[in-house]
């Protein structure tokens, strides 16, 4: 299990590559990146949600999502589900309202948790920010840009089953001001979690389908870890440009139980006559699939 001082900004293997904002004292990628806090009073944080003047610029942290896996657009016609082995990925929507002249960097946005300071990523393993899409937002789907005044989200890596304190707060310090927000507890104790495990039981579909008909493709996933969680899953086809979009599903899983979700898709928008087929690709976090569905009478 980590220690309180061992986890801060980077990490060693694929994730020593990131190039991160903010990253104090930067190391060669197969070593661990560390911020060492200055030992200033730290402010009294305020209630998650609350809106905070820091010298001009309105801060209001909106949403926490601490999840083990998330969606990724490639493009407008793929997608994929990512993973940062061994660890929580903590996503916080921040509405900004900034004039012109002002605005927050964002290196200097922080997740404080005990003695341990983990830095707002530009990249999630080796995934931009930019093709991150996460679950559920307030805003567009976004991240926190410090050049527009908007809604935006930030992003932050944990270590899973980390045990640094038992409460976490967001940190910004901008202009020589500081504050604080409390996370909510229920989000904080996630991060003591172990991962949750899924197991993928059957992707599949009927192999042959009308022309003129509809196809239902079966994606059915167990959790077998101790914790429950959300099993992610995009599937893409091949066929015409414009008929190629991800099919991204997010089911929730308790520990030790499974289900089934569906993607129904037309045959004729994939083929252009009868006797042809068309391919259904499965991205999850680690692992994908495919199939393939031929077009008859």
């Amino acid at each position: 299990m980590p220690s309180r001082r061992s986890y801060l900004a980077g990490f060693g293997g694929s994730l020593g590559t990131l190039g991160l904002a903010g990253c104090i004292g930067a190391r060669p990628p197969t070593q661990s990146v560390r911020e060492t806090r200055t030992p200033t009073p730290r402010p009294e944080p305020h209630a998650f949600g609350e809106r905070v003047i820091l010298g001009s610029v309105g801060v209001t942290p909106q949403v926490v999502q601490v999840q083990e896996s998330f969606h990724r657009v490639l493009n407008s016609s793929w997608g994929a589900v990512e993973h940062v082995e061994g660890h929580w990925v903590v996503f916080v929507e921040l509405a900004v309202d900034t004039p012109e002249t002002a605005s927050i960097p964002l290196d200097s946005i922080r997740l404080v948790a005990g003695d341990d300071v983990f830095v707002a990523r530009e990249i999630f393993a080796d995934v931009p920010a930019r093709e991150v899409y996460l679950d559920h937002l307030i805003s567009p789907q976004l991240p926190y840009d410090p050049n527009s005044n908007r809604t935006g989200w930030v992003g932050f890596v944990v270590p899973s089953e980390y045990s640094g304190s038992d409460d976490a707060t967001l940190h910004i310090e901008s202009d020589g001001d500081i504050v604080e927000w409390t996370l909510p507890s229920a989000d904080v104790n996630r991060l003591s979690d172990p991962l949750p495990r899924f197991e993928l039981v059957s992707f599949d579909a009927p192999r042959t389908v009308p022309f003129d008909g509809t196809v239902e493709v079966e994606i059915t996933a167990k959790n077998v870890g101790s914790v429950d969680g959300v099993f992610r899953a995009c599937v893409n086809t091949n066929g015409p440009i414009d008929t190629r979009r991800p099919r991204r599903r997010r089911v929730p899983l308790d520990a030790g139980t499974e289900a089934t979700t569906t993607v129904e898709l037309r045959a004729s928008n994939y083929v252009s006559e009868v006797g042809d087929s068309f391919e259904c690709y499965l991205s999850t976090a680690g692992f994908g699939r495919s199939l393939s569905i031929s077009v008859g009478e």
